[in-house]
């Protein structure tokens, strides 16, 4: 609706009465969009609920069971497990599970959730060297989403369900992989420097041995001169003084030792 038309009666100039109209228009609605506050949260808070129910379910063998299904369907990540230790298996497993109850509890801070992700994938360089790969992250963020599921028990529409935790496992995957990535870049940084720094210190070194050898004194040479060396002893069969010399040339007896 435009607006209103108002009847309204006006005297002419000749003191007659004159009928009309006067178009009044209404304010416009607001729009509703405008109207509405936006959620700035990535998540609606219908899905955000399916979350946190499905955490309140027990849910204290689910970093086993997620991990299981990693192990049973990957056999480079069995090797990664028996590299890096099969009595570690417990600890991966809890550490798993701490990860997701902490992103659980605070779900309504993106901020804190992202700062938890990057941190669970800066842990997991250090285990490169055991086997580990980035590869991984796939097949753990599709093994999270199965077994979150679950924890529902169809309390809500599967297809609900299903929606809420991708989301968040894609949230949560994105800063696990920034983690992860950064410090992998910042170790190799540091690797290259402490390469640069062992060459310059044995550089350096190598410098300062030439520098000793070209100041050592050289040796001294007597050129034409003799050095002897006496040597005077008493013969035990004669009782006479034989004297012995010592020089670049053969000894030479000055006295025989027999008479």
């Amino acid at each position: 609706m435009k607006g209103l038309k108002q009847s309204v009666r006006r005297l002419g100039s000749n003191g007659e009465e004159k009928s009309g109209s006067i178009s009044t228009r209404l304010p416009l609605p607001l729009n509703r969009t405008q109207s509405i506050r936006r959620d700035p949260h990535p998540i609606i808070a219908a899905h955000r609920e399916i979350i946190s129910y499905c955490f309140e379910n027990a849910h204290s063998d689910i970093g086993h069971r997620i991990l299981m299904r990693l192990f049973e369907k990957r056999t480079d990540f069995q090797k990664f497990i028996f590299a890096y230790g099969k009595d570690k298996w417990m600890c991966i497993t809890m550490r798993l599970k701490d990860y997701l109850e902490d992103v659980v509890l605070n779900l309504e801070s993106m901020d804190i959730v992202e700062r938890l992700s990057k941190k669970y994938g800066e842990e997991h360089v250090e285990l490169k060297s055991y086997g580990f790969k980035p590869d991984f992250w796939v097949s753990l963020a599709d093994a999270i989403t199965v077994e979150c599921v679950i924890l529902d028990q169809a309390n809500h529409a599967p297809t609900d369900t299903v929606a809420a935790w991708s989301q968040l496992v894609s949230i949560m995957f994105t800063s696990i992989r920034d983690g992860y990535y950064n410090a992998l870049r910042a170790l190799r940084i540091n690797s290259r420097k402490s390469l640069r720094r062992q060459a310059t210190v044995e550089s350096t070194n190598a410098k300062e041995q030439e520098n000793i050898d070209e100041t050592k004194p050289a040796p001294l040479v007597l050129n034409n001169t003799r050095v002897t060396y006496s040597m005077s002893c008493i013969s035990p069969i004669n009782g006479n003084f034989n004297t012995f010399h010592k020089s670049d040339s053969p000894i030479r007896l000055e006295s025989p030792i027999f008479e």
